[in-house]
C-alpha cells in the first residue's frame, strides 16, 4: 500500500546497514541503529533527490541531532530504494529524538516538499552486535558498504551466536585483514547482517585467503568446519547487496 505522508509512517512504525566504531573505554557504548528505507519510482528520482537536499537544509537549520547518512543499492534488489541511517544511540535517546521531531514541526516540510515523491516507506532498528564487531576507531571515507543478510530459523539462537563469537574472536585475535560489523534487525523479519566497508570496487578483490583457511590455520580444519556448520544451520537463506554511500544526500560528516 502506497503511503504518502510521514507522519502516518511514524505513528505506525514508532520511531535504523549495521556499521560502528569501536568504543574501547566505554563499558555500555550505544548500540542502536536507526534505518528507514525510502522507495521512490525511477521517474521522480531525480526530483525526490533535489527535494530531499532542500529537507536536509531545513533540518539542520531546524537543529536536527542526528547526522542523517544516506545510503542506494548498487546491486542487489531493492534499486529503487534509499536507505537513511543515523548511528548510534541507546533506546532512551529516542524519546528525546521523537520529541524533538514533534515540536519542531519538521514533518510539515517533508510532506508539503518531499512526501509527492515517495512510493512507501518501511522502518526498523538494528542492534549492533559491538563485543564481536571489529570496526576502525577512525574509519576512513568508505565508499561502499557489502551486506549479507541472512533469514533466521528459530530456536537456533544460542548455538548461532557462538558461532559468531568464535569466528569473530579468531578474526580479532589473529588479524583479519578487513574490518566488520554484525547487526540483529529489529522490526519485520528475523534477520542477521554482517556488513563489510570498501573505498572502491578494486577493494572488493577477494583476498588470497579465505576466512575459512584463515581461521582453519588458526583453528584446525575439523574445529573450523563445526563452526562453520553451526552457523550454516542456523538460517533458511542470505542475500548480498552492495550499497553506495551518498554524502550529497547526508548530514554532517557521518560523525556521530
Amino acid at each position: 500500500m502506497k503511503r504518502k505522508n510521514l507522519l502516518t509512517a511514524l505513528a505506525a512504525s514508532l520511531l535504523l546497514f549495521a556499521f560502528v566504531p569501536a568504543h574501547a573505554q566505554d563499558e555500555s557504548p550505544p548500540n542502536i541503529a536507526d534505518l528507514w528505507i525510502i522507495t521512490v519510482d525511477y521517474p521522480d528520482s531525480a526530483a525526490f533527490e533535489e527535494a530531499f537536499k532542500a529537507h536536509i537544509a531545513v533540518r539542520k537549520e531546524a537543529g536536527d541531532p542526528r547526522n542523517w547518512q544516506v545510503y542506494t543499492v548498487v546491486a542487489g534488489g531493492n534499486m529503487n530504494t534509499y536507505g537513511l541511517r543515523y548511528c548510534c544511540f541507546k533506546w532512551a535517546d529516542a524519546d528525546a529524538y521523537t520529541e524533538w521531531s514533534q515540536s519542531s514541526g519538521i514533518f510539515d516540510d517533508w510532506n508539503a516538499n518531499v512526501a509527492q515523491y515517495v512510493d512507501d516507506y518501511s522502518h526498523q532498528f538494528t542492534a549492533l552486535d559491538i563485543d564481536n564487531n571489529n570496526w576502525p576507531e577512525d574509519p576512513p571515507d568508505y565508499r561502499y558498504f557489502g551486506i549479507t543478510t541472512w533469514s533466521l530459523k528459530p530456536g537456533t539462537a544460542g548455538s548461532r551466536q557462538a558461532a559468531i563469537t568464535a569466528l569473530s574472536t579468531v578474526g580479532k585475535e589473529h588479524g583479519w585483514s578487513r574490518p566488520w560489523s554484525w547487526g540483529f534487525r529489529i522490526g519485520g523479519d528475523s534477520e542477521l547482517s554482517l556488513v563489510t566497508p570498501y573505498a572502491d570496487f578494486a577493494a572488493m578483490e577477494p583476498p588470497e585467503q579465505s576466512f575459512f583457511e584463515f581461521a582453519t590455520e588458526h583453528l584446525g580444519a575439523e574445529e573450523t568446519t563445526r563452526i562453520f556448520e553451526e552457523f550454516g544451520s542456523s538460517f533458511w537463506s542470505s542475500r548480498y547487496s552492495i550499497l553506495e554511500h551518498r554524502p550529497d544526500l547526508s548530514m554532517g560528516d557521518g560523525e556521530d
